[in-house]
């Protein structure tokens, strides 16, 4: 798989981390300075902006300011467990549909080209098969109207825990723009199954998001949002990562996405600039980069 330096993507949450109260301009600003061109938004970021006082207009002009396009909204979940659960802790359940709505609505006003959607483990019990499929086709349905692909992210703390669980869901649903999101840290984090992952078409994974870690530090939900690492400052085997996919014929989007506390102190532009220059190095090291 090959990319250009200027195709990769700033994931939402790469600067200022999962409890940011970075602005969009502040985000933007630091993205562009650092070399990006292409960043990610989340449905909360932009319900920040419109309790900020601005307007749809006003966003899509912090963008084109600054010469980056948004070509990500997330994160869409609550939609694939049976609603037993009890919901985010100290959040609660939300209302998906709802949520997809927004998203929607953000992806059309940035003009984005895909949609990142898991499964969080917090709604109880994965919904039977043949309802699961059915619901993310409504998902993808939906999402087409939009002209969006539908990314759907294995999660090593939730019910679709690999690579290949996930791609069961989107082969059942079997819609064109529905695919799956391999993560680095939740590959890593989880089983770690190279067979497992050599079984999903190469085609079928849309999205590859990066990342790096340590040792795992207290439980796996604070350990994902918090203390994940820039590209080649952990040890995830990356270059294996990225020699599986490229051997099953995966060309797909490639985004950074870091969720740190550690890396959330620095100036906004710093953390930018230490995740982009991570990445590349590693893109670099696997001849991915272009």
């Amino acid at each position: 798989m090959k990319i250009e330096a200027d195709e990769l993507i700033c994931a939402a949450y790469t600067i200022g981390g999962l409890r940011g109260q970075l602005s969009l301009e502040q985000r933007v600003a630091a993205a562009a300075e650092a070399g990006f061109r292409k960043v990610g938004m989340t449905d909360g970021q932009y319900d920040a902006e419109r309790a900020a006082g601005r307007s749809d207009g006003e966003i899509r002009a912090i963008l084109d300011k600054h010469g980056v396009h948004c070509v990500e909204v997330e994160f869409l979940y609550g939609w694939a467990g049976n609603g037993d659960g009890p919901g985010i802790p100290g959040v609660g359940k939300v209302d998906w549909r709802e949520r997809l709505e927004v998203l929607l609505q953000l992806a059309d006003v940035v003009g984005a080209r895909h949609l990142n959607c898991g499964e969080l483990g917090f709604y109880g019990p994965l919904l039977p098969a043949d309802e699961l499929a059915q619901r993310w086709g409504e998902i993808c349905d939906r999402a087409a109207e939009h002209g969006l692909v539908c990314m759907l992210e294995f999660m090593a703390s939730g019910e679709l825990p690999d690579a290949a669980s996930a791609w069961e869901v989107v082969r059942r649903a079997a819609r064109d723009n529905g695919g799956v999101l391999v993560d680095a840290w939740h590959y890593f984090r989880g089983a770690a199954d190279a067979e497992r992952l050599r079984t999903v078409p190469g085609e079928a994974i849309k999205l590859v998001q990066i990342n790096d870690g340590g040792p795992q530090e207290g439980d796996l939900p604070a350990d994902t949002t918090s203390r994940r690492r820039v590209p080649g400052d952990g040890d995830f085997d990356l270059q294996g990562l990225l020699g599986i996919l490229d051997q099953i014929g995966v060309e797909a989007p490639i985004s950074v996405e870091i969720m740190s506390d550690e890396l959330s102190q620095l100036a906004a532009v710093e953390q930018a600039r230490r995740a982009r220059e991570g990445a590349l190095a590693v893109l670099r090291s696997t001849s991915s980069l272009g």
